[in-house]
């Protein structure tokens, strides 16, 4: 079953749904549903971005100040 919700939106925000919409492919109701399950999922944000973990590798040959500060910073170095 589906409803119909109806809101205000600035004119840029319209402007740049219609863009992102018409890049995908999709309409802009089914881009707006999109984006509101991926915001409404109840996931915490560690089992939403949990397959980043490790995806950042700093190479210690050419470490400078801000790469060693954030290697130090690691909990899991």
């Amino acid at each position: 079953m589906t409803t119909t919700l109806t809101f205000r939106m600035e004119k840029k925000q319209r402007a740049k749904l219609r863009k992102r919409a018409a890049a995908l492919g999709k309409s802009e109701s089914e881009l707006v549903r999109e984006i509101l399950d991926r915001e409404l999922d109840e996931r915490p944000l560690s089992g939403r971005i949990g397959h980043l973990a490790g995806s950042l590798s700093l190479s210690k040959e050419n470490e400078d100040g801000w790469a060693r500060d954030i290697r130090n910073r690691n909990w899991r170095s």
